[in-house]
């Protein structure tokens, strides 16, 4: 059954893990560039650090959406979690971990969510009319943006 807001990931995400030394100021513009060139609209809704003995904790929670019609608008949620985080030659040593999630808004302007009525037609419209469309471009769609920024950061942590 297709909902209002349709989880395209896992529930718990797709994370990757690093433990090393990486260019942590290109893979922080890298991906705000990818963001850009794409078309998202990004914000950053957390960003909290931590010095702690063994180095500096940072935690950021980014957000990015696209309309991509009237009718679906794309979401990406990046969680990073990086530990142990020092100052190298330029360079970040640290053990990184970061976490995506993606899911599509259906009727993000919640023209169908006025009555109960257009609500079954939303229901009716989203698993019985459109659903071919949903689950064929669109969710391809957003799972390949999520993979080309995943392909985006390796490219900075490997």
């Amino acid at each position: 059954m297709i909902k209002k807001v349709y989880k395209v990931l896992p529930g718990s995400g797709i994370r990757i893990k690093q433990s090393g030394i990486f260019d942590f100021d290109g893979l922080y513009r890298g991906m705000k560039e990818w963001f850009t060139d794409h078309e998202y609209i990004f914000h950053e809704k957390d960003h909290t650090e931590k010095d702690l003995p063994q180095g500096r904790e940072i935690l950021m929670k980014w957000a990015a959406e696209r309309d991509i019609d009237d009718y679906v608008r794309f979401k990406i949620d990046v969680h990073f979690m990086i530990e142990k985080f020092t100052r190298l030659n330029g360079k970040a040593k640290a053990e990184l971990k970061i976490t995506y999630f993606a899911y599509m808004d259906l009727d993000y302007k919640n023209s169908w969510q006025r009555n109960a009525l257009y609500k079954f037609l939303f229901f009716v419209y989203n698993n019985y009319i459109i659903k071919g469309k949903i689950l064929t471009n669109y969710e391809i769609k957003l799972k390949k943006d999520v993979n080309d920024l995943r392909e985006i950061v390796k490219g900075y942590i490997e």
